[in-house]
């Protein structure tokens, strides 16, 4: 039971980070995204087109985080189980 409880202790701090970590790639994301428009040529289309290939690598850093919390509120899920069932 102590093992269980100190892993769902580990994975809500791990979250609360992840949360974190988020926030930031998400400010750095609307930073960078700002001065592209005028950088960018061509019809709106096409701008819009370059500012996704300019910060393609933030949103994919975004998408990675987004499934680990994803991930870590799953294990919490399996750990309260195991708590209740005493597996």
């Amino acid at each position: 039971m102590d093992k269980i409880i100190a892993e769902k202790q580990s994975c809500i701090d791990l979250i609360q980070k992840a949360r974190q970590e988020l926030a930031d790639l998400k400010e750095k994301r609307a930073i960078a995204k700002a001065p592209l428009w005028e950088v960018a040529e061509g019809t709106v289309d096409a701008k819009k087109d370059f500012i996704k290939s300019k910060i393609a690598n933030t949103d994919k850093e975004i998408a990675y985080k987004e499934a680990n919390i994803e991930y870590l509120y799953n294990r919490l899920n399996i750990l309260d189980n195991q708590l209740v069932y005493h597996e």
